[in-house]
């Protein structure tokens, strides 16, 4: 089977889709990658084993018409060269326009809601232009798969897809071979954040936390992965730089390294698809502290397999901190195994490649393919 995978980025497929690439390639699939144009990207791309096509005309948070109509017709046109068989598609708008791309070819889709993307409101949910552009988009997708329940459960009541069309397929997976732990951890000094440095991520919590607490535990340290020079922020990175217990670095794609390196992950996101690098942390037996909002409490099980917080502010993370700092030897060791027997248990790579083979198999046996 042709199959097609599209994204707004040549990066997020590299690194988020590389290894289902990988094993559709290798039961037999011809795979074609479709996105923006990225050199160095392309190769790595190429190197797997898949033939690339480049995307010019997207805008992946811009809302000009005639550019987001040009992405549609460039689509479209790229479909009816390549014919996949079928096409799995990531991203909020490339979802939206080619499902209609595929609808117009009669091709199947398989859309992944990967998050909601930054038009949606925890208070008010997707604006209705949006809704109405996902309801016309996704009415014809054969599947649509979503990375937390209630991602789907939100689509369902609002009529945006059928019950038959929603699956559940949470994230892209870990390699747990990849991501084992290297080293025991018998107590927890040093903490990490790694990502977009958004405030909706929770960074600003993070290095508060440790502005108040690094002068009562010298020992411990903290790290933030992820920094680009974000003006928003530059007051309180100016405070922490005086502070040789907190390290501010850039964005790495060695995510690895990075948890070698700590004993607990922090993330309090206000919302989250499905995080790769809580997944990646916990595989690797790092405690995660996460915030009690979609797609962190489905992985977490509170004080079994980390933390969840209910509250997102400075002092709930300096008193969670403080538990896993003084925390006994054993119960750190507990906790974090169980993090990542959660892992193994649910959301290693090869249980989320054998949910894209059960419904690439349910196309096939059901004639779908084609229209």
């Amino acid at each position: 089977m042709r199959i097609l995978i599209v994204s707004n980025s040549a990066w997020n497929i590299r690194n988020f889709r590389g290894g289902l690439i990988r094993h559709l390639i290798s039961v037999g699939h011809e795979v074609w990658s479709l996105c923006p144009e990225d050199t160095v990207t392309l190769i790595e791309l190429e190197s797997l084993g898949c033939q690339v096509m480049g995307l010019r005309n997207v805008d992946a948070r811009g809302k000009n018409p005639i550019r987001d109509l040009k992405l549609l017709l460039e689509l479209k046109s790229a479909f009816f060269r390549i014919m996949p068989d079928l096409i799995i598609s990531f991203t909020p708008k490339i979802n939206i326009y080619s499902g209609m791309a595929a609808a117009r070819l009669r091709i199947s889709l398989i859309g992944n809601i990967t998050g909601m993307g930054s038009t949606f409101s925890e208070s008010l949910g997707f604006p209705r232009y949006i809704q109405s552009l996902y309801r016309m988009a996704m009415r014809r997708a054969q599947f649509v798969a979503f990375h937390n329940q209630d991602d789907l459960q939100y689509f369902l009541e609002h009529g945006l897809i059928q019950s038959n069309q929603g699956v559940h397929i949470p994230g892209s997976g870990v390699n747990t071979e990849e991501f084992a732990p290297v080293r025991r951890i018998e107590s927890v000094r040093r903490f990490l954040f790694i990502g977009r440095i958004l405030p909706e991520k929770g960074i600003v919590p993070f290095l508060e936390a440790a502005l108040s607490l690094h002068s009562i535990y010298p020992e411990v340290q903290w790290k933030v992965v992820g920094y680009r020079g974000e003006t928003w922020i530059k007051g309180l990175i100016d405070r922490c730089s005086g502070c040789s217990a907190i390290s501010i670095e850039k964005f790495t794609d060695n995510s690895r390294e990075e948890f070698e390196w700590t004993d607990a992950f922090v993330l309090l996101s206000r919302r989250e698809g499905l995080s790769r690098a809580l997944l990646e942390a916990m595989s690797m037996q790092r405690i995660p502290i996460v915030s009690n909002v979609p797609g962190c409490r489905d992985v977490v099980e509170h004080n079994l397999s980390g933390i969840v917080m209910h509250s997102q502010d400075t002092a709930a993370l300096v008193q969670q901190m403080e538990e896993l700092i003084r925390m006994d030897a054993d119960s750190v060791e507990r906790m974090s195994k169980a993090a990542r027997a959660r892992i193994i248990q649910s959301y290693a790579d090869t249980m989320i490649h054998a949910k894209y083979d059960q419904l690439i198999q349910s196309l096939a046996t059901n004639s779908v393919i084609h229209g």
